[in-house]
């Protein structure tokens, strides 16, 4: 019997307090394989300038600035259903800091069990810094 392949669904992603004073620098690893960065932009809680957005929407592929939700430069909805095999993966929020090496600001084991709860939604607080990321974990055909 072969077991269906297992999916990440990411959602969102939502900074509720930044790191650093200008906004941090966000990325999302997968297994330790990095499945999202917010690229050129920062993440912060009070938007300041077009460079920072507050909210990821990863259905949608659209960003929340200072001018309200504009599309990310390149949207696939597929790019943000991450399939994993086995039954877990570890999900790991980080901040990228070039000079003293990047901080994490939280992980999780996603498990195949995950499946049946449907929509779940996590907060992440260390290094000063407080995020919830919501998503799902889906089972395959």
């Amino acid at each position: 019997m072969t077991t269906a392949p297992l999916a990440l669904q990411l959602i969102s992603l939502r900074c509720i307090t930044a790191q650093e004073n200008e906004g941090d620098e966000i990325y999302i690893n997968v297994d330790g394989r990095t499945v999202w960065s917010v690229g050129g932009l920062r993440m912060r809680e009070r938007l300041e300038n077009d460079q920072q957005v507050d909210e990821v929407d990863f259905v949608h592929g659209r960003l929340h600035t200072r001018q309200g939700w504009i599309p990310m430069q390149t949207f696939n909805a597929e790019d943000f259903r991450i399939e994993f095999s086995g039954e877990r993966a570890r999900l790991e929020l980080r901040e990228r800091d070039l000079l003293l090496g990047d901080d994490r600001i939280g992980d999780v084991e996603i498990f195949s069990a995950d499946s049946a709860h449907g929509e779940i939604q996590l907060a992440f607080t260390a290094e000063g810094a407080h995020y919830v990321l919501r998503y799902r974990v889906m089972r395959g055909e």
